[in-house]
């Protein structure tokens, strides 16, 4: 059956890129037809669990330093402890160095990590109680697999969240008291200087999310709670300017209001555009993403979708892209600890998402969850357990899957270059 349009009109022309696909079982499809694709999961190709980490994780963060090298930050013993280990990815191969403390003061809240340059990360942690609930940055300075750990530099965090991202080479960006921007820079091996501070307008602000369009041009998410987090609450999304080492707001907007929302993660997706990922812990008690377009003067939402409706809330979850295909896989756990990890492909008619995979239990489920994207196809999960061995690795690779297109099953559209039966593989035609 050849379908001669598809929901949004105008049909699949014979130009764009070519992908492959497997074709599906029970299907046949020939050549000229449009195919419907759709992302199967593969996870747990590999399983790495992190060896020598003294006490249960709670949370986890990434940051990718280069082609080969990725470094893991976990959050451990209810706050008391910060680690840090080395991942290498050479062709296709995991393997890790030994964990190395980083932080040692009581009560911090978040942990988090970010790539400054291609050898080195800069860490955050915030609500130091030793130290009158300053936050504080460090430098981790990679070379193969050990890390040097740099001194910290204090700044004013308070009882609150944390976040950091790379702007250019030697340069970050933090966010601190959920509402608080400044720019850091690396001066040395492993010594930071921050620069004047910016305060986010807006509200009682909370859960703060920070991500970097271009070296100069910074977008944050956070939830505002005007009243308490039980009651209705919005989603703002700001965009702010970095000029040498000072921030200054242009513009923001609400993006959703919801019951007890959170902002959990935000992504750049190619241009003016940015990705949202938020939760609710109320009656809808849902996970949802945004694609929001970012200018100077305007936040605008261009499509929505629920992705997950649990029946309580959960915390873990994250959002990697491969920004060349607007490919989205995203992480979440359930009320059973059941973590799952899912696709979603953007397109002109809307957010598509695949079927989740449930792959693997968290033992109690995690307060954040680290995801990086290595290739369109390659991405690698990082979650906390509260049960030995404390921090997994997991591997997952996804593929595609073709069958003759109807609006009832495959959620992308093409057009097959080939024919091909049940398990071959076929070139597909997508847009671009």
């Amino acid at each position: 059956m050849i379908v001669n349009d598809y929901v949004g009109g105008g049909g699949v022309k014979a130009i764009g890129d070519i992908i492959q696909a497997i074709v599906a079982n029970g299907e046949s499809v020939n050549a000229g037809e449009f195919v419907g694709l759709l992302n199967s999961i593969n996870a747990g190709a590999q399983i790495f669990d992190v060896p020598g980490l003294p006490n249960p994780a709670m949370a986890a963060s990434v940051a990718q330093l280069n082609d080969t090298t990725v470094i893991i930050t976990s959050q451990m013993n209810g706050g008391m402890l910060g680690c840090a280990v080395v991942l290498k990815i050479i062709d296709g191969v995991f393997s890790l160095g030994t964990p190395v403390v980083i932080e040692t003061t009581k009560n911090f809240d978040e942990i988090k990590v970010a790539r400054i340059n291609q050898t080195t990360a800069i860490v955050i942690s915030n609500k130091n109680n030793m130290y009158s609930e300053k936050g504080r940055i460090k430098a981790l300075s990679v070379s193969g697999t050990s890390i040097t750990v740099g001194s910290f530099t204090e700044f004013g965090a308070g009882n609150s969240l944390t976040d950091v991202c790379y702007l250019s080479e030697n340069k970050a960006c933090i966010l601190y008291r959920d509402s608080f921007l400044a720019v850091v820079t690396l001066t040395g091996a492993t010594t930071l200087s921050i620069g004047n501070d910016l305060i986010l307008t807006g509200g009682n602000l909370y859960r703060g999310r920070i991500t970097a369009l271009t070296p100069t041009d910074v977008v944050v998410s956070a939830s505002n709670w005007e009243t308490n987090h039980d009651d209705q609450a919005k989603i703002r999304v700001w965009k702010c300017t970095v000029t040498g080492t000072n921030v200054s707001q242009n513009t923001y907007s609400d993006i959703t209001t919801l019951y007890g929302a959170q902002s959990k993660s935000i992504v750049p997706i190619g241009g003016q555009r940015v990705a949202v990922y938020a939760a609710s812990s109320g009656p809808e008690c849902d996970l949802r993403l945004f694609v929001c377009d970012v200018t100077n003067s305007s936040v605008s939402v261009l499509q929505q979708r629920v992705i997950a409706s649990p029946t309580k809330y959960y915390p873990g979850a994250e959002l990697a892209i491969y920004s060349s295909r607007r490919l989205f896989v995203g992480a979440y756990t359930d009320e059973n600890n059941a973590l799952y990890v899912q696709s979603y492909e953007l397109s002109a008619v809307g957010i598509f998402p695949n079927i989740p995979v449930v792959v693997g239990s968290t033992a109690d489920y995690p307060y954040a969850v680290g995801f990086i994207a290595l290739s369109e196809t390659k991405y690698v999960l990082i979650y906390p357990m509260t049960a030995s061995p404390y921090l997994r690795l997991l591997s997952i690779d996804l593929s595609k899957t073709a069958g003759v297109w109807n609006s009832n099953n495959y959620v992308t559209v093409g057009m097959a270059k080939n024919k091909g039966d049940f398990g071959s593989q076929i070139n597909v035609y997508v847009p671009k």
